[in-house]
């Protein structure tokens, strides 16, 4: 079980990315959000259950598979 709370977060939702050890070896795999979990202020923190031996990664960003990705906040 991971947990974990956002200090000072101002995006609406948290992505959650994920690759599992099944996977790893596909060349059909596509990363894309498996779940958003729903930010609020004062009310940042959420659990999840990590598989064995994955790669998990939570984002503020909503990247799908194709998207040609990010290499600068557009905000800052």
């Amino acid at each position: 079980m991971a947990e974990f709370s956002l200090e000072g977060c101002q995006c609406p939702a948290l992505y959650k990315y994920q690759v599992t050890r099944e996977q790893k070896d596909c060349p059909e795999l596509r990363i894309n959000p498996l779940l958003a979990a729903t930010i609020t202020a004062g009310k940042a923190a959420f659990s999840d259950r990590l598989p064995p031996m994955s790669v998990t990664l939570f984002s503020t960003w909503n990247l799908k598979h194709t998207a040609p990705g990010i290499i600068a906040d557009p905000d800052e």
